[in-house]
Parts: C-alpha cells; sequence; structure tokens
C-alpha cells in the first residue's frame, strides 16, 4: 500500500496567479512530494481582479481581502503552506484563528512584521536581504524557527526560477528530515 503524500497549499502574491506564471516553478518542484493545491489570493479574498495598481491591491486586501480570504483558508485540509507575499500574512492568521499546520512556508511575507504569535507550528521565512520591510530579529526570535535571507536580492525575488529551486530543496529537505528518509 502506497502512502498518501501530504497535503500542501501554495498561496499566490498579491498579483495572483497567472498562466506561465513563477509559482508554476514552485509546484513542479514539489509536485512529487506533496498533493498540491494552488490558490490565488485575489480569488481567496475577493479581490476586484480588473485592479492592477499596487496601491489599490493593498487597500482592498487591508480593508476587506485578508479577512475574507483568512476565514477561507482556515477551513481547509492542509499540513502545510508555502505562501508568498500577502499570502504569508493571510497563513498567518488563519493558523491563529485555527487552521492546523505541521510547517508555515512565508516567502517574502513582509507584513508579518505587525503580526503577533507564536504559532503552533513550525515556520520559515525567506527573504531578500534588501528588503527593508522584512520583521526585525527581534520579531524573528520571538516567532519564527527559520529565516533565510538571500543577500542582494529585493522583495520579489521568489520569482526568479533560481530561488524556486533553493526554496523548495529547503522544504523538501525538511519534509524527509521529518519523516526519517533520506
Amino acid at each position: 500500500m502506497s502512502r498518501l503524500k501530504p497535503k500542501l497549499i501554495i498561496l499566490s502574491d498579491i498579483w495572483g496567479i497567472v498562466t506561465d506564471s513563477w509559482i508554476e516553478g514552485y509546484r513542479d518542484f514539489l509536485e512529487p512530494y506533496f498533493q498540491i493545491q494552488l490558490l490565488d489570493v485575489r480569488l481567496l479574498g475577493g479581490i476586484d481582479l480588473s485592479v492592477s495598481q499596487i496601491d489599490l491591491l493593498h487597500d482592498q486586501f487591508i480593508t476587506k481581502g485578508i479577512a475574507k480570504a483568512v476565514n477561507e483558508l482556515r477551513t481547509m485540509d492542509t499540513e502545510y503552506v508555502l505562501a508568498f507575499s500577502i499570502g504569508g500574512t493571510i497563513a498567518w492568521k488563519a493558523v491563529l484563528q485555527g487552521l492546523q499546520l505541521r510547517n508555515l512556508y512565508a516567502v517574502s511575507s513582509t507584513r508579518l512584521r505587525k503580526e503577533q504569535g507564536p504559532l503552533n507550528c513550525d515556520v520559515s521565512l525567506f527573504y531578500g536581504g534588501l528588503d527593508a520591510n522584512m520583521p526585525n530579529s527581534h520579531w524573528q526570535k520571538k516567532f519564527v524557527n527559520q529565516r533565510i535571507e538571500y543577500p542582494g536580492e529585493r522583495h520579489e525575488f521568489y520569482r526568479k526560477h533560481h530561488y524556486a529551486e533553493l526554496i523548495t530543496q529547503y522544504i523538501i529537505r525538511k519534509l524527509l528530515m521529518s519523516k526519517n528518509i533520506s
């Protein structure tokens, strides 16, 4: 009898999911190890898809979208979440409101600096070293198990294929270590 792969939700960044998107690379790397559900946070949060200005998108997420997305996510069945940018804030809040996870992997989730915890799961964060809005080390020591910074990179570094490979290798290593598989 084959063992079922663990469930992983991938949450998009503020721009959502587009055809042939960078996010597909993450899914491709992780699919051999996880049952993957790819979610567009714009759809999850009821955001107007015709909006393309970053400040208007932020406003929609802050006023209603984060709360709506959190309510949707916290009812889903998953063990792991890989979340990008505002998706990380959504996942964090969902865990605080009852979503049961083993691991949360948040990439460039700068709004986490405003969150409190601790969470009842393992938390790994990934940031570009030049991202001025990442949480400070004091915050990280209180709430996070692991933080990885990529020197010389900015907020959307995760869209580069090279970083998709590095981040997913980290996730796969942690999964295999937790299952005592070499």
